[in-house]
């Protein structure tokens, strides 16, 4: 069947054999309520989260989830999620905040986490949190679908019965930042009990195709292009580069290379498949890919410095595209990109990553691939951009370490975490 490509490209009965005329209601149903331009433009201004909303018929509630395609991933195979409502407090005030774990992981899931303040949306995520069945669209943070769900919740009336007695307070920044490394902290120490009593969501596929498949490319090549996406925010098109090969050897130069009159940033990312092999693997064995991945991306960079200094200008082809590429008068940074950082190896990857960048006397920096999307989302010049960065290789040279950086709800550059500030176990998206 052939399905929409874009709003002037819609699909009608002649296109689908009579069979599918169903299935075809649903996606044309689909298209009119979380496809529509007014949704997608909301999502832009979301890094990731829940956005509540309502399909087109307004019968049924909706949930957007902006997420990764490992969630949506963890999603499709585990078939449920869980709703944890973390105690939080403000002064003799009790209040909550909302877990969303993808379960990837028994111990350490995937998670989004939600603030509850008072206003319209939070009243309308509770209202969809209640409902007996509602549907769920995934999309990742470029705000391409990646997959949808018809929610079950079979505990909805308990859910009713305590989102009743939730006092919402005021949203302020304050506030938003400290409750959020709480929620981080409560959720790294939850209980057994803790778990029982969470809110379990099936998941049941629908009849709108997922895009999870589409992505049989290789891990490298989907990340490199996403990271070529993002740094489109702070960065022309033609300044950045994805897999400029050099002219002497015709071997791949870095990843991903940007280039202006004032900076030269190279990246080498390295990623892991997304499939159920993948995320069915121990966090130990996780942890050591992770590390391993680190190991190799430096050593890369390396590589790429030695050439970029070996000239006044090196000669680099993306394509059929030639340039020149120098670091004449301007300033440049190594990024090491991987798929996910543990807060327990952070300590030695960023001894090695910071060795590198003594050895060179280039600012590296180490982020994992939510930190460095974050970055990109919060950081949409090239001055504000290349500020962060200095400021981040900066905390990291005080601390002799890449702790987790927040690059969102702070007034001004990013605040450092360090693993002792965020308590035990999780795997936790940037706010």
């Amino acid at each position: 069947m052939r399905f929409a490509a874009g709003r002037d490209d819609i699909p009608c009965s002649a296109f689908a054999p009579s069979a599918d005329a169903s299935e075809l209601q649903s996606v044309l149903r689909w298209a009119e309520s979380v496809a529509h331009p007014e949704v997608l433009a909301t999502l832009v201004d979301i890094p990731n989260g829940l956005l509540p909303t309502n399909n087109a018929d307004y019968s049924r509630v909706a949930l957007i989830a902006k997420t990764t395609r490992e969630m949506a991933e963890t999603a499709r195979l585990r078939r449920f999620l869980r709703f944890y409502l973390g105690p939080l407090s403000v002064g003799d005030l009790q209040t909550a905040g909302l877990v969303t774990a993808f379960f990837d992981d028994h111990d350490e899931p995937l998670t989004i986490r939600t603030l509850l303040f008072d206003e319209e949306d939070t009243r309308f995520r509770l209202q969809v949190f209640s409902s007996n069945s509602f549907d769920m669209h995934l999309f990742d943070e470029h705000n391409r679908f990646l997959i949808s769900f018809r929610a079950e919740h079979p505990e909805a009336a308990r859910f009713r019965s305590l989102a009743e007695t939730i006092r919402l307070v005021p949203e302020s920044l304050d506030l938003a930042r400290r409750f959020h490394d709480d929620m981080v902290s409560w959720f790294g120490n939850r209980s057994k009990e803790d778990d029982k009593t969470a809110f379990r969501i099936d998941l049941h596929e629908t009849s709108i195709p997922d895009n999870l498949d589409l992505q049989s490319e290789s891990p490298g090549d989907f990340n490199e292009r996403d990271i070529e996406i993002g740094l489109h925010r702070a960065f022309d098109r033609d300044q950045v580069s994805r897999n400029p090969m050099r002219t002497d050897t015709r071997r791949e130069f870095v990843d991903v290379l940007a280039a202006t009159d004032m900076t030269v940033l190279l990246i080498q990312a390295k990623d892991s498949p997304i499939n159920e092999a993948a995320l069915n693997r121990s966090i130990v064995r996780k942890a050591s890919t992770s590390s391993k991945q680190v190991e190799k991306a430096a050593a890369q960079l390396k590589g790429a410095i030695k050439h970029l200094r070996s000239a006044k200008s090196i000669e680099v082809v993306t394509g059929t595209q030639r340039s020149e590429v120098s670091t004449s008068g301007r300033e440049m940074f190594g990024l090491v990109i991987v798929k996910e950082l543990f807060d327990h190896d952070r300590p030695d990857c960023s001894r090695l990553v910071l060795s590198i960048s003594q050895e060179t006397g280039v600012p590296y920096l180490l982020l994992d691939y939510q930190e460095f999307q974050q970055l990109m989302f919060y950081r949409r010049t090239e001055e504000s951009f290349v500020s962060t960065l200095r400021d981040v290789f900066s905390i990291a040279l005080k601390h002799a370490a890449f702790h987790r950086s927040r690059f969102g709800l702070v007034a001004e550059g990013p605040v450092v975490h360090s693993p002792t500030d965020l308590g035990g176990k999780g795997k936790v998206s940037a706010p």
